[in-house]
């Protein structure tokens, strides 16, 4: 049970990670515009 949960911590922090990186290249590609409904990350 231990080293599952440990195992499950990681990919949880993996996966959090890759959805940042994601967002991140996302809002890097999409032009700002006004239209846009979320504010753009610089």
């Amino acid at each position: 049970m231990h080293i599952e949960m440990a195992v499950w911590r990681k990919l949880h922090c993996v996966i959090l990670v890759l959805k940042i990186v994601i967002n991140t290249v996302i809002s890097k590609n999409i032009r700002c515009d006004e239209r846009v409904s979320y504010p753009c990350v610089s």
